[in-house]
């Protein structure tokens, strides 16, 4: 009797390591409770999901999941859009960058429901970044002309400047250097 309870106990701990958590945990919950700024919650919930996601990559996009969940229910969500970056930023270093570009995805969709154009400009550059890291040319090129258009209506010239010069760097990896020549004379004319 007391084998098959200590066999039972076994099976139901390991279905619960494996499965992932079911919700954030009462600790984390306190913390949050205690916390006496956003920006320590919003710390507290990354540090969370990052910890989570490391430990049981096969489940990250579900912590993820129930983080924002939780930014949400806390009417934080003006913070989403740097939440989501700095989880993409973490997927990028451990080498995951679909997932990485997948979260800067909904960095650039809450960004939008919030009308954060700096924000959004941000994002699609790291975006484009990303994209080029890859060799995805076009991709990258979408989404440094989307940056570089935010730029233009924030009237932001070192932003501009910037994203002419990160356009012309793509168009000299695809050999087109007359294009690169241009959108860098172009980017040194503001600077």
């Amino acid at each position: 009797m007391k084998r098959t309870a200590v066999l039972w106990l076994f099976f139901l701990l390991s279905a619960r390591v494996l499965s992932g958590p079911a919700a954030i945990p009462d600790s984390v919950r306190l913390a949050l409770d205690k916390a006496p700024t956003d920006s320590l919650r919003i710390g507290i919930l990354l540090n969370y999901s990052l910890a989570e996601a490391s430990a049981r990559p096969s489940a990250a996009d579900y912590i993820v999941q129930i983080s924002v969940e939780e930014l949400q229910k806390r009417k934080l969500e003006k913070f989403l859009p740097s939440f989501y970056q700095s989880l993409a930023a973490y997927f990028e270093k451990a080498g995951d960058y679909f997932r990485a570009i997948d979260l800067l995805g909904q960095a650039d969709e809450a960004a939008m429901k919030l009308n954060d154009l700096p924000a959004r400009s941000s994002i699609l550059n790291k975006t484009g970044n990303m994209y080029l890291f890859l060799g995805d040319f076009t991709k990258a090129l979408e989404n440094h002309f989307k940056s570089l258009t935010i730029k233009e209506d924030l009237k932001d010239e070192k932003g501009i400047a910037a994203s002419l010069s990160n356009i012309g760097n793509i168009y000299f990896r695809l050999d087109s250097f007359v294009q690169a020549h241009n959108y860098y004379m172009r980017s040194l004319q503001l600077e």
